[in-house]
């Protein structure tokens, strides 16, 4: 019997529940989805205000706010600067200039923002005389208020308010129940299409007892489609404004003791900031073969390639000037607001000049490879042993901005665990056992950026070789006390090594090379118990009660 993933529930069940009657799990499904649906309604409605709001923020402004944010052109130049971060110091005596916003139109006001230790504020000003309009608290500003509670507005694992921006590494990410979480931590999750999924189970709250290092803020386990689900071929397109397209298609079925799925997408689009085109292929492939009622052999594997170009990363102040970055094609006839980056002429030292993402051609070319295999096996009705070995590999080509990195970061992971269902002390319980082990290597080089000509890399600045390994062992057992208590308890224990070195490279105005070396040979244990109890007082209710800690060594 397979071991089952499944979101917030206890992961094992220690009790077989009567199978209820058909129109009963309908009613029952069709009410809970009923009340999903009104718990979800309010934050929908906040969701789709906010966003509508903050869409006409300009409008917004130009009138319930003109006051401060519009003035009547005057003949003349407008005041200096130095003049306006003057008279916003005189209406903030205890605070001090930290940015300023020019007016992007003649009829716009200049706002300066004043810092007094963490509070801030916006001081509108006459960008004509520099009389000041209106002072406000930074976080009272209206349009602030509404992206912030659009913003914060998101979903998230509660346990650590755990989420993910680019890659993450305060959770465990599994795709059918593979991990795609790396030995170093880090987990991506624009891997595959999301209409690859069929659902996506999630352990809220530390659960290093179950799922290892980096697991302090729950796990994510992706289900992909089953071969029965789709069973035979579907194809979909996509197609959207700023060139966006994405060609998609679906195999799948079954055949005797072997069952398929296969899923490939093509997605690209030019982006609709300037020198943001982005292309990704994704093949998922996931299949098992029973050749007798108590093996199961599966076998999945990930590939996906993406190249994108990269637009430059800019301030407030650049956004509000020119958000789509037009006409910065050039930064000798960039228009206001263009993102530059100094990049060294020789690629080595000394002079640099400034470039756009254009001239620059700031990109990221990666490509991820996971290939697993696993093999469960039944010994008896009551006793399921699962080994699985997933090789991973993650390479990088990015020249962003300053520097570029080039690396290859392969690694293995390697688990094996025992479930048992059964008795202890008389009472029904399950009991789990695992021992993992995984590994990575960690090979990177970085360069300066040289300017024109493309992605152009100067000089070598640093080159990484390292190793991480964590090997562990877990154990955790569910006990049923009474008919609606269950009690968990399990531990976690595991050793973190990390050996490699470090050289960086430097080059002096006066000529030759100037190289550092930097050795690391660390060891860390980490344990982490768990301990919870769950009552359930009926079908529709159920309370729990857990301390749980987790882990993860960077």
């Amino acid at each position: 019997m397979s071991q089952s993933l499944q979101g917030d529930a206890t992961a094992f069940s220690a009790v077989v529940a009567a199978r209820p009657a058909p129109d009963a799990v309908y009613r029952a499904v069709w009410r809970w989805h009923f009340y999903a649906g009104l718990l979800c309604l309010p934050f929908l409605v906040l969701l789709s205000a906010t966003g509508s709001l903050y869409l006409f923020k300009d409008e917004i402004n130009g009138t319930l706010f003109a006051y401060r944010t519009t003035v009547v052109p005057q003949a003349g130049r407008t005041l200096s600067p130095d003049v306006l971060l003057f008279n916003a110091s005189q209406a903030e005596p205890a605070a001090v200039p930290v940015s300023m916003a020019v007016p992007a139109e003649p009829t716009a006001t200049a706002v300066v923002t004043m810092a007094d230790g963490p509070r801030r504020t916006l001081v509108y000003l006459n960008p004509y005389n520099g009389d000041v309009l209106d002072r406000v608290d930074r976080d009272d500003e209206f349009m602030m208020v509404v992206r912030r509670l659009h913003r914060d507005v998101v979903v998230s694992i509660r346990g650590n308010n755990a989420r993910a921006t680019g890659v993450s590494r305060n959770m465990v990410v599994l795709e059918d129940g593979f991990p795609v979480t790396q030995a170093d931590g880090s987990s991506r999750f624009d891997l595959v299409d999301p209409r690859a999924y069929s659902r996506i189970d999630v352990f809220r709250g530390p659960q290093s007892p179950f799922f290892g290092n980096f697991a302090t803020g729950g796990a994510l386990n992706f289900v992909t489609r089953r071969g029965s689900e789709i069973n035979g071929v579907e194809y979909g397109v996509d197609a959207g404004s700023f060139g966006y397209l994405n060609n998609y298609a679906a195999f799948g079925g079954v055949s005797g003791p072997f069952e398929y799925s296969l899923f490939t997408s093509d997605t690209r689009g030019n982006g609709f900031i300037s020198h943001n085109s982005f292309d990704t292929q994704t093949i998922n492939f996931l299949g098992t073969y029973t050749p007798t009622p108590d093996d199961r052999f599966t076998l999945k594997i990930i590939n996906n390639g993406v190249a994108t170009d990269l637009p430059g990363r800019g301030s407030l102040n650049q956004f509000r000037l020119n958000p789509f970055q037009r006409g910065c094609a050039s930064a000798a006839a960039a228009a206001p607001g263009c993102v530059t980056y100094n990049l060294l002429l020789n690629g080595r030292n000394g002079a640099t000049v400034p470039v756009t993402a254009d001239e620059g051609a700031f990109f990221r070319g990666d490509r991820r490879t996971i290939v697993g295999g696993r093999w469960e096996h039944d010994f008896d009705a009551f006793t399921t042993w699962r080994t699985q070995l997933v090789f991973d590999d993650r390479q990088i080509n990015q020249p962003f901005y300053t520097t570029a990195a080039r690396g290859d970061f392969p690694g293995f992971n390697f688990l094996t665990d025992v479930t048992r269902r059964g008795d202890l002390f008389g009472l029904p319980a399950t009991g789990y056992v695992a021992l993992a082990y995984n590994t990575l290597d960690s090979n990177s080089l970085t360069y300066n950026r040289a300017p024109y000509g493309g992605p152009r890399l100067g000089a070598l600045t640093a080159d990484l070789e390292a190793t991480q390994a964590n090997l562990g062992g877990r154990a955790r057992v569910e006990l049923q006390l009474a008919e609606q208590w269950i009690a968990v308890a399990g531990i976690s224990a595991e050793n973190t090594t990390i050996n490699g070195r470090n050289i960086t490279y430097g080059f002096p105005a006066a000529g030759g090379v100037t190289t550092t070396l930097a050795n690391i040979d660390r060891s860390f244990l980490n344990v982490a118990p768990e301990l919870s109890l769950l009552y359930r007082p009926d079908t529709d209710w159920q309370f729990r009660g857990r301390v749980a800690t987790g882990y993860a060594t960077l």
